[in-house]
């Protein structure tokens, strides 16, 4: 979905400070992961990745980040990350397309934050709260402290 045109209205209608307030929250899905687990952060099947609208993520710096957390013990060809089906996204966040939070989901989903979020000033960031018309304010220090989330460089 392209919300380039759209961004103004939102940020205005939010009172962000910026474009780049605006956040979204996608998962991620390993589909060459051997196997379907998310209870360990470092070697998870999905990850919920936390980014900019104005930005892309990189699937390979992505997929960098992710093979890094494990030393780059497992090999390359274990990884190909990609966005998960809408299915696997409502069952593991127990939210819908365009509402997916990273705060409240159904599953401890690993987070991971775009590093250019944490960047913002003044620093909070407005981001999914469960349905897609729905939005948070985010101070960034709470969002670290409270979700203990990585942060890696993805676009």
């Amino acid at each position: 979905m392209n919300y380039n045109g759209m961004l103004n209205f939102p940020s205005f209608r939010l009172l962000a400070p910026s474009q780049a307030h605006l956040c979204k929250s996608v998962v991620f899905e390993n589909t060459r992961c051997t196997h379907n687990e998310i209870s360990n952060p470092l070697n998870s099947k999905y990850y919920c990745v936390i980014v900019q609208y104005v930005a892309s993520i990189n699937t390979q710096k992505l997929m960098n980040y992710v093979r890094a957390l494990n030393n780059n013990l497992i090999s390359r060809k274990n990884y190909n990350m990609r966005l998960t089906s809408p299915e696997n996204s409502l069952a593991l966040t127990g939210f819908d397309y365009g509402g997916v939070s990273p705060i409240g989901m159904k599953q401890p989903v690993p987070v991971i934050l775009s590093e250019a979020i944490v960047e913002l000033q003044p620093p909070v960031f407005f981001l999914g709260a469960g349905h897609v018309d729905w939005k948070i304010a985010m101070p960034i220090d709470d969002f670290l402290k409270a979700t203990k989330c990585f942060m890696a460089d993805l676009s």
